[in-house]
């Protein structure tokens, strides 16, 4: 079972230029629309890749990555093809083309360790989501094009910073799961934002410090900063044990450990575009 990734954003928001991060011999991009890459250095590229030669060459792939750019372009240049046939027929012809090259080719096929990224230009609806571009709602009816990836990340870019989104903030239509990624973060690997919470044995937290860069706020960084502390002190009903007076008389200053989380950047995964919480633990 292959992992799909759905990267979703505007044109120029960094989708095609976040693979400059890639070695030639760790990915291989199909490009459908043969545009020149926006980078300097040189990456094996399939130019004018269609549905047939996308599957042909992962059917035995021979890089650990692969990228579609732009995915898109798969279902605008069908619907080109096939704008003199009539009848509504060919929307679902063209949502069954790309759902199975998610469900079948990458899902079903392909080894476990193996990540193809879809970059996908996005569009707004009418009330007012962000979601991935189609070719409208005859197609959006067959289709709901993040229902087939468990992972989308939202690429935005805020003046000279471009950086992922992993969650949704309510508009778009990012996800990621539990635990893979807790908050976006710069390229450059600059600190952006951070917090400092006490944790004591009965699970209660003092936070000390909470702080984002003033360019990075409003985005929720700062509630995806105290989310991990705030579970660790979530304990199970089975586990919960009564604390006696003698319990709360102890002197708990010994007890309490400092956690700081800072939102940043690991140049070692830059290249595969990974973003979490770097921790820092001082006992």
């Amino acid at each position: 079972m292959g992992i799909p990734v759905l990267v979703i954003g505007e044109s120029g928001s960094g989708k095609s230029t976040a693979l400059r991060n890639f070695k030639p011999e760790e990915i291989s991009v199909f490009n459908v629309a043969s545009k020149p890459l926006p980078f300097r250095g040189k990456l094996p590229v399939m130019n004018g890749a269609s549905y047939p030669s996308i599957k042909a060459a992962l059917a035995n792939p021979a890089k650990k990555a692969y990228a579609i750019d732009d995915s898109q372009y798969l279902m605008a240049f069908e619907a080109f093809d096939k704008a003199q046939e009539k009848g509504y027929d060919k929307f679902t012809t063209m949502a069954v083309n790309f759902a199975d090259l998610v469900r079948y080719t990458v899902l079903r096929d392909l080894p476990p360790d193996i990540v193809v990224y879809f970059l996908h230009h996005s569009e707004e609806n009418d009330s007012g989501k962000v979601k991935a571009k189609t070719l409208g709602k005859m197609l959006d009816n067959q289709l709901t094009l993040e229902g087939l990836f468990s992972i989308v990340l939202y690429c935005k870019a805020d003046n000279d910073r471009h950086f992922f989104l992993t969650q949704s903030d309510g508009r778009v239509t990012a996800k990621s799961p539990m635990g893979m990624f807790e908050t976006p973060t710069d390229e450059a690997g600059e600190l952006i934002a951070g917090c400092i919470v006490e944790i004591d044995r009965w699970k209660v937290a003092d936070l000390d410090t909470l702080w984002v860069d003033e360019k990075h706020r409003r985005q929720g960084l700062g509630s995806a900063l105290i989310r991990e502390p705030l579970t660790a002190c979530i304990v199970p009903s089975s586990k919960r044990t009564p604390v006696s007076n003698a319990d709360t008389r102890e002197n708990t200053s010994s007890l309490k450990r400092q956690r700081v989380f800072f939102a940043r950047s690991n140049s070692q995964t830059n290249r595969e575009t990974k973003y979490y919480l770097q921790r820092r633990y001082n006992k």
